[in-house]
């Protein structure tokens, strides 16, 4: 039976994983080859990120997360922090 790595997304025979990692599901299970040479998981490389409609267009930091932290400037309907 093969399982799937979750660093390296190879499907990889069984003995590929220490007994510890072959209990991980496939999204936290790491292969012997990525654990030793330190490869993250592919669901820490590819986070979520906010778009450019939550950023300030004057300084460029996300905007809060409250509504009462926001401005909406009516003449250009845009929200600055």
């Amino acid at each position: 039976r093969v399982k799937i790595c979750g660093a390296c997304e190879r499907e990889l025979p069984k003995d590929s994983f220490s007994e510890e990692q072959g209990r991980l599901r496939q999204s936290m299970r790491r292969c012997k080859d990525c654990l030793a040479g330190g490869t993250e998981l592919v669901l820490m490389k590819t986070g979520r990120t906010r778009s450019e409609e939550d950023e300030c267009p004057i300084c460029n930091l996300p905007l809060p997360f409250d509504d009462g932290e926001v401005m909406l400037k009516v003449c250009c309907m845009k929200k600055l922090c």
